[in-house]
């Protein structure tokens, strides 16, 4: 297959490495010939230089320590060719997790790596990104990004995986299952228009080329069993509508059922509709008094306890996939379904263009046929079984490829990148000791003998008191340790170890006879975990890596720091390599010669002593770094993990821990009758709560409207009162004589004559 053409700088790029090539064969050709011994033939650098059709005069240049114009123009690089390969690591692990970077993240990250070295430095710029795709394009490209919903991306994990065919294997396969007795059970919309995108030629210059069509969205649902032997089963079609209509059902090409619901869906009463009268007469003389399987999704509208204890009476096994899997574990949605979508928009655009208008209701089953009898062949549906490993069984059909997108909310977390065996070691050790309150106590007891509690560790019964040897000195065995100058002390050695004495021969039939731990003074893996504890225990940000207590974002604050990208001091004089190239015979040296040659390798070996040295500190921090943020992304993950589960849902309980279920298990369906059962009680107590809500709101009202009244009758009464006093004051009676003022009664006691006579006239009914 042809790909895309190659850019000029592209091209240049890869004469530019022939060409080196060659030129480095030609000066390790003339290096050769120099270190001769006198008196044999020696080949001139321009013969040299025409064999490997090179230039001499750049030849003659290298050979004397001269520089490469490509090896000067890759020190001017921004980033250092470890650092690229770097971050070529980490766009490859951020694709492979669904997670790929665009030419912005990955110029981001490119400054990142580059201000860590130099805080002042200047950014990459935003033309480095494409010379940088170039020089990895064997290894990386650019893509279009088709989205993959997130719940679908953390599902598909490997524990998932392997329950799903561990079940499959244990009830379908050891049982004896039939192929013709397997089958698979899915829905799909099918939007009568076509909605894709197209390659189309048009005018040059335009920016867009419109395509002219039918916008109609309302979705049509197509219900579809496949069988492992090849066939299929009659099809269900799903309108949208309160009652189906004559004619949309002409030209039923493909013999389907037809039925309508309010949303377009399926539902609990179409699917048990379903099972009891398509499925079951359909298959019930095929399989001959057999077991049949069925596999469909964990969709609730596939199954209700009325459907599953049919089938349990009936022979019939379901089997649940995971939750959100099914794109990769369901053949519907892997082969059969995706070739489906492609033919259908064939036949919407045929049918466009033929008729002038769009796919309506009365024309779906025609189109849509021609299209089903296009891509569900027998050979497409006995491919979807295969392809998901079902019929012939394959529990390896999963790549660890596809499971990559799930390791980004894995809880145990993990770098992006692929860590030193010594850090990796070191983080498993973390995961697999669990720190006590006691362990990370300063002032806890010291260990006592007994059986090492570090992971993986053999305890060992105690030998005679006779058998007992001194613990050969070594390598320590404890994961991840770095043989360096920073880790070598006195506790290490063994007594014959110490300076100035001979060290003990290794014996092979020398035995521990105790374990570790029953010796205090012994440091083993277990008590330097501890140390290392408690250590981490008393330090301020470091304490939650250690203890159980919930992390919370101040305290991750506290230890994400920026990184520190440490550099060999500049104290620490560089080797002269050249000294490593030298193009003057042995032969021809003096002694003198020799002796101060002999001096210049050894002062410039221990220089390379020096570097490696402090390279080697360097590379033991910046592990410990890796460490600590590892553990401090998992205790992140850990909270977070909490947080995005809040709370258990109906198809958590069904489902746990998002693995597949056989549906059929009657503890299962007991579980989904429970279920039902208290949403329907749910829904009881919401609809009374809500009746009530509607009664307390018309007796306020009600209580509100008499309040008005017994308002404006007080005013009236007051008013009157007035009136009366001002005539019998007039008429010369006196103040004590006068009729009290009328007093308005309390809204409390409304309230409750409200209360009374409801109460009465309920007793009444």
């Amino acid at each position: 297959m042809a790909g895309r053409a190659l850019s000029e700088r592209v091209k240049r790029q890869a004469r530019q490495r022939v060409e080196n090539t060659r030129m480095q064969a030609a000066v390790d050709e003339y290096l050769q010939q120099q270190i001769k011994p006198d008196g044999v033939k020696k080949r001139g650098l321009r013969p040299i230089a025409k064999d490997h059709n090179v230039n001499p005069n750049t030849l003659g240049r290298l050979v004397k320590g001269g520089v490469s114009m490509s090896a000067f123009n890759a020190s001017k690089r921004k980033l250092t060719y470890a650092e690229e390969r770097v971050l070529v690591d980490f766009i490859l692990q951020s694709s492979d997790r669904a997670l790929p970077l665009n030419y912005r993240n990955i110029e981001e990250h490119a400054d990142a790596i580059l201000h860590g070295r130099d805080p002042n430095a200047v950014g990459v710029g935003g033309s480095w990104v494409g010379r940088f795709l170039d020089r990895y394009r064997d290894e990386i490209q650019t893509h279009w990004s088709r989205p993959l919903v997130t719940e679908r991306a953390n599902a598909l994990n490997p524990e998932a995986v392997k329950h799903w065919y561990t079940m499959v294997e244990k009830k379908i396969i050891d049982k004896g299952i039939k192929p013709e007795n397997i089958y698979g059970m899915d829905e799909s919309g099918f939007p009568p228009s076509d909605q894709g995108v197209q390659r189309v030629v048009g005018r040059r210059g335009s920016k867009i080329q419109h395509k002219a069509g039918s916008a109609n969205r309302e979705n049509i649902t197509v219900l579809v069993t496949i069988c492992a032997d090849g066939t299929a089963l009659k099809l269900t079609v799903i309108f949208k509508g309160q009652r189906i209509l004559a004619k949309w059902s002409q030209d039923n090409v493909a013999g389907a059922s037809i039925c309508a619901s309010e949303n377009g869906w399926t539902d609990g009463g179409l699917a048990f509709d379903w099972i009891q009268k398509d499925f079951d007469p359909q298959t019930r003389e095929k399989a001959n008094g057999e077991t049949r399987v069925l596999l469909m999704d964990g969709h609730s509208s596939h199954y209700t306890a009325d459907l599953l204890e049919y089938c349990l009476a009936n022979n019939i096994e379901v089997y649940g996939y995971p939750p959100h899997c099914t794109h990769a574990l369901q053949g519907l949605d892997v082969v059969c379904f995706a070739k489906m979508k492609e033919v259908w928009k064939e036949e919407i655009r045929a049918f466009e263009k033929l008729h002038r208008h769009g796919v309506n209701k009365e024309d779906f089953l025609a189109v849509w046929g021609q299209a089903y009898l296009k891509a569900f062949t027998p050979e497409n549906i006995r491919s979807a079984f295969e392809a998901t490993g079902i019929h012939p069984f394959n529990p390896n059909v999963i790549t660890p490829q596809q499971m990559k997108p799930s390791e980004a909310t894995s809880t145990r977390a993990t770098f992006p990148l692929t860590q030193t065996s010594p850090t990796r070691a070191v983080m498993a050790a973390f995961r697999n000791y669990e720190f006590t309150n006691a362990g990370t106590h300063p002032n806890s007891p010291p260990p006592q003998p007994g059986p090492s509690k570090f992971p993986s560790s053999i305890g060992r019964a105690p030998e005679p008191p006779a058998m007992e040897s001194p613990p050969r000195a070594g390598p320590s065995t404890f994961p991840g340790s770095l043989i360096s100058p920073t880790n070598i002390n006195k506790r290490d050695a063994g007594p014959s170890e110490l300076p100035g004495t001979p060290p003990t021969p290794a014996s092979p039939c020398q035995k521990r006879a105790l374990d570790p731990a029953s010796n205090p003074d012994l440091p083993t893996p277990s008590k330097r975990m501890r140390l290392l504890g408690v250590g981490l225990a008393n330090t301020d940000s470091g304490s939650i890596l250690v203890t159980k207590a919930r992390v919370t974002h101040l305290d991750m604050q506290k230890l994400i720091k920026e990184p520190v990208l440490e550099r060999v001091p500049e104290e620490i004089p560089m080797p002269d390599w050249s000294l490593l190239h030298s193009t003057t015979p042995l032969s021809q040296y003096t002694r003198p010669d020799l002796e101060t040659r002999c001096q210049l390798l050894e002062l410039n070996l221990s220089h390379a002593y020096q570097r490696i040295t402090a390279q080697n500190l360097i590379n033991e921090g910046q592990n410990a770094q890796l460490i600590i943020q590892n553990m401090g992304m998992e205790r992140m993950n850990l909270t977070l993990h909490e947080k995005e589960n809040p709370k258990r849902t109906d198809r958590a309980a069904l489902f746990p821990g998002g693995k597949g279920r056989h549906l059929t298990d009657p503890e299962v369906i007991q579980l989904k009758r429970r279920m039902e059962e208290e949403k329907k009680q749910k829904e009881q107590e919401k609809e009374q709560r809500k009746v009530a809500k509607q009664n307390k709101k018309a007796s306020k009202e009600r209580l509100e409207q008499r309040w008005k009244e017994v308002c404006v009758a007080h005013e009236v009464a007051v008013a009157e009162w007035t009136a009366e006093c001002d005539r019998l004051r007039g008429a010369g009676a006196a103040v004590k004589d006068l009729p009290k003022k009328p007093k308005r009664p309390l809204k409390a006691s409304l309230e409750e004559r409200g209360e009374e006579e409801s109460e009465s006239k309920s007793d009444d009914d």
